[in-house]
């Protein structure tokens, strides 16, 4: 399962001599919640999604300003570049331009659902220290860059007992199987089959076929992503590909998935529509 961490953790650290002076920053990540919604028995509501990307804006202007006045243009190219070394995910300074729209969460008859998002952050702390014994053009500064890559929870419970529906049994599963479609990745419940597994996803099933491998490839269609993480991470393809990492509940599957590292190619895998 995916590690979410919302403490900043150290991902990168940088020093670059120039003629002026000694130039060093750090590079930090963290996890960030921008959805915590839970509805019941039915219940529907509608929720404002923001999509965030980028470095706001006075604080890039402010980077730009500061670094072009002690080091020179070329400068943030090449700090860019040495930050990109570090980074897991893609590295987008551009300037956010945020937009919101409303999403419905609406949870089974008898069931709850939990919508939980996270989205990354990645902060940037320098410090230049200029030459001389006079250090007056001596600086620091900081700012925020919200990443492309973001993480569902969301967990659906049918039924959930404070809804009091006689005579249903819970669904069991076996595991969690963390789906990873570009800078996008979910976690989701599967349950074993004979032909591979089921997973559970956004309210509907799919059969993906395999051979017990810990990983299976294959194409997920766009409608089995939650609606606001489609428009989260611009998804507008009629399907993905998508990596599919298994996390079963039992000791006996955990080892068995750590010796077989081969990725398993599905079949004709079955969506409902």
């Amino acid at each position: 399962m995916t590690d979410i961490n919302l403490e900043k953790l150290d991902v990168g650290r940088f020093e670059k001599v120039f003629e002026g002076g000694t130039l060093t920053w750090s590079i930090t990540e963290w996890w960030t919640e921008i959805t915590d919604e839970t509805v019941r028995c039915g219940a529907k509501i509608d929720y404002e999604t923001k999509k965030k990307i980028g470095v706001v804006e006075s604080e890039k202007v402010q980077f730009e300003n500061t670094i072009k006045g002690s080091l020179g243009p070329k400068a943030i190219a090449q700090i860019l570049a040495s930050s990109k070394e570090s980074a897991e995910s893609e590295v987008s300074w551009e300037i956010v331009q945020e937009e919101k729209r409303i999403f419905s969460f609406q949870a089974p008859l008898c069931g709850s659902y939990h919508a939980l998002q996270y989205q990354k952050c990645r902060g940037y702390y320098f410090e230049y220290k200029k030459k001389g014994i006079l250090k007056t053009d001596s600086w620091e500064l900081d700012f925020t860059e919200y990443t492309k890559q973001f993480h569902d929870a969301s967990v659906m419970r049918d039924p959930d007992p404070n809804c009091n529906c006689p005579n249903k049994e819970e669904q069991s599963i076996d595991g969690i199987a963390t789906i990873k479609l570009g800078e996008l990745t979910m976690d989701v419940g599967y349950k074993k089959i004979p032909e591979g597994i089921k997973v559970f996803m956004n309210n509907k099933k799919a059969n993906i076929y395999s051979q017990s491998a810990s990983r299976v490839r294959t194409h997920i269609p766009r409608s089995f992503i939650p609606e606001n993480l489609r428009f989260l991470c611009s998804l507008k393809e009629e399907d993905y590909e998508a990596l599919l990492t298994l996390h079963p509940f039992n000791t006996e599957e955990k080892n068995s998935v750590h010796q077989a590292h081969k990725e398993d190619a599905s079949k004709e895998s079955t969506f409902e529509r």
